[in-house]
């Protein structure tokens, strides 16, 4: 039964509790959560699974907006914005790489340009900022707002105060559009979520590469540094040139320079132990780095898959609502997602379980957690069923 209240609202449960919680709650695709919880934060719509919101004629309108403007997905609409802001970025950087040359500094063309793209980016920004239902304040300080707020405070900035004030550092920030486009483009996306994934190898990265480039700086100092000469007032070798390693910290830019293969070619041992140090550093360089990336391209691949196998899943749920049909390929391998997802669910149940079962804690702790498991355990397994079965009767629907 459905319930209506003083702003016009109804709220009841209905079939679209399922879909709701199936569009909100899949927490094996990352990309996907990112858009989702943008949803969830910016427009206000209530996360509670067991209500729908029936909105006004505004509100409703408000809601369209505001996906239109930040899920590039949702609509061909959206996903002409979303191009047409990326072709935006594109042109804007384009500009400024070539206001950078001094016979096109003062160009008309550029400066229109600007001006322009400068436009389109405080129309989009402004839009969004009147559709938004939640706090003002929390969308301001959104990271995603505040680089779209720094993409154009600068122009402003600039026409109001002039060139006198940090006119250049402000040129500068204009480079910060670039990174509008971890908001529209999937592929920034599922860059920004493998580098999430792969926090612990990168953190065992800098500290390996930190201590091995610390012991061979040290190292190196030694074997190089030569003797002190007063009179030049600078180290001199053996072959009495003046050694570049002087102290420690500037022999760091050696090691580092040597460890991550560039080698300028700045800084050049001579001395055969010093050779033998730089020897070692070049092959600890590349096991130290090899070690640690290897993770990160694992990531990158399982990251990827999932993002393909969502866009799969995606194109096909479009088919069906825009045709009532879906090809048998694409929907076997939607099964197969299902039946993976119901794996991985009992697989995570059996292993808190047995972690339960081995902890030493409360016992009343326990068993109240294991109780409120098995509850989710049926109801996540109970909604995998369903969803198997409802593509498999769509599987009978001749594509």
């Amino acid at each position: 039964a459905a319930a209506s209240d003083h702003n016009g609202r109804v709220e009841g449960k209905g079939a679209g509790d399922n879909q709701h919680r199936r569009r909100s709650g899949a927490p094996e695709k990352q990309i996907n959560m990112m858009a989702v919880s943008r949803r969830r934060s910016f427009h206000g719509v209530k996360t509670d699974s067991s209500t729908v919101v029936v909105r006004s004629r505004w509100g409703k309108l408000r809601h369209e907006v505001y996906l239109t403007l930040n899920e590039p997905s949702y609509s061909r609409l959206a996903m002409v914005v979303s191009n047409l802001i990326m072709v935006a970025i594109f042109i804007s950087t384009v500009a400024f790489i070539l206001g950078s040359y001094p016979d096109l500094a003062d160009s008309h063309i550029l400066k229109v340009l600007e001006v322009v793209v400068v436009i389109l980016f405080t129309v989009e920004y402004g839009l969004r900022f009147a559709v938004y239902e939640g706090n003002r304040c929390n969308f301001v300080l959104d990271a995603f707002n505040l680089i779209d707020l720094m993409a154009i405070a600068p122009f402003y900035i600039e026409m109001v105060l002039g060139d006198a004030v940090g006119g250049g550092v402000l040129r500068v920030l204009r480079v910060v559009r670039l990174l509008r486009l971890l908001r529209h483009s999937r592929d920034m996306q599922m860059f920004v979520v493998c580098m999430g994934n792969s926090v612990q190898g990168l953190k065992l990265l800098f500290v390996l590469f930190v201590l091995g480039a610390l012991i061979f700086a040290s190292l190196l100092w030694y074997c190089e540094k030569g003797l002190y000469d007063e009179q030049a007032g600078a180290f001199i070798r053996s072959d009495g040139s003046e050694s570049p390693f002087s102290d420690i910290p500037t022999t760091l830019w050696w090691a580092i320079v040597t460890m991550t293969t560039v080698g300028y070619g700045d800084m050049v041992p001579v001395e055969t132990s010093g050779r033998v140090v730089a020897t070692f550093a070049m092959v600890a360089g590349v096991l130290v780095l090899a070690l640690p990336l290897s993770v990160v391209g694992a990531n990158f691949n399982e990251v990827y898959a999932d993002a393909e196998r969502e866009r799969l899943r995606e194109q096909t749920l479009r088919n069906v609502r825009r045709t009532g049909e879906a090809r048998g390929k694409e929907l076997l391998e939607m099964r197969e997602q299902v039946v993976e997802s119901r794996a991985a669910a009992e697989r995570l149940c059996s292993q808190l379980s047995a972690l339960l079962a081995s902890d030493e804690a409360d016992l009343r702790v326990g068993a109240a957690v294991e109780a409120q498991m098995e509850a989710h355990k049926a109801t996540v397994l109970l909604g995998l069923d369903g969803l198997s079965k409802l593509i498999g009767g769509m599987s009978r629907i001749p594509a």
